[in-house]
């Protein structure tokens, strides 16, 4: 006799989506760490996803009494995002240097072997029609005679 599995009373919980997870919890770190640290005036978090970043959001600016709005806040924020995005521009810049070298020393290698194939293509040319059956001759087909 089969014993049928018992309902499942309760479904299993579902994820709540990637970035709603994240900034849930960097919204909740930002205000521990604002709350822990009198020094601190804000919080931006910038996440970087693995996937496609044009249809999510760029990340959370957070003050002491929410969203950054005095003038103070907004300029020490944008000084703080500035180090940050030049840190990352000069990231990017020796990445681009870096791939510029190489794309030189390539062309490089190109132009050799060119010139190469172009000094093989001369001598085949010198060789004549004569040449060219002499070099594929065989020693069962000696070639024209």
């Amino acid at each position: 006799m089969d014993n049928p599995a018992p309902p499942n009373p309760r479904p299993a919980p579902s994820r709540e989506q990637f970035h709603q997870e994240f900034f849930r919890r960097a919204q909740q770190f930002a205000q521990d760490m604002i709350t822990l640290v009198p020094e601190l005036e804000s919080v931006a978090i910038t996440p970087s996803w693995e996937i496609s970043q044009d249809r999510l959001p760029y990340g959370i600016i957070m003050g002491r009494n929410g969203p950054i709005r005095s003038p103070q806040e907004v300029v020490h924020m944008a000084e703080q995002l500035h180090g940050t995005l030049k840190t990352v521009m000069d990231a990017s810049y020796a990445t681009l240097k870096k791939i510029d070298e190489q794309m030189g020393e390539m062309a490089g290698e190109i132009n050799v072997r060119q010139q190469r194939l172009a000094a093989l293509d001369q001598e085949l040319g010198e060789a004549g029609p004569e040449g060219d059956a002499a070099s594929r001759a065989t020693p069962e087909s000696p070639g024209p005679s």
